[in-house]
């Protein structure tokens, strides 16, 4: 079964290191806080919040890219920044 996912909003990664990304995705997922919760006193447990971008390629759900939030200093949806009036 195949769907239609349109076309992907472009994205702008600014990293902490002042490195500037830009690229496309269909699907940003932005960690939530329950890994910690769950794991607490667990000193082997990852305590890292990751950001992961998703996108359709050529018909497969593909991972774009995976960084730990503390790396990041500002992440924007540039197509929703154009699509405002």
């Amino acid at each position: 079964m195949a769907f239609e996912r349109g076309e992907p909003d472009e994205y702008e990664v600014i990293w902490k290191t002042g490195h500037i990304d830009r690229f496309k995705a269909h699907q940003v997922s932005w960690p939530n806080n329950m890994n910690r919760i769950l794991s607490y006193g667990n000193p082997n447990a990852d305590k890292r919040s990751i950001v992961q971008f998703h996108g359709d390629i050529n018909g497969e759900w593909k991972l774009l890219l995976s960084a730990d939030e503390a790396e990041l200093l500002s992440v924007k949806n540039l197509t929703q920044l154009k699509e405002r009036p």
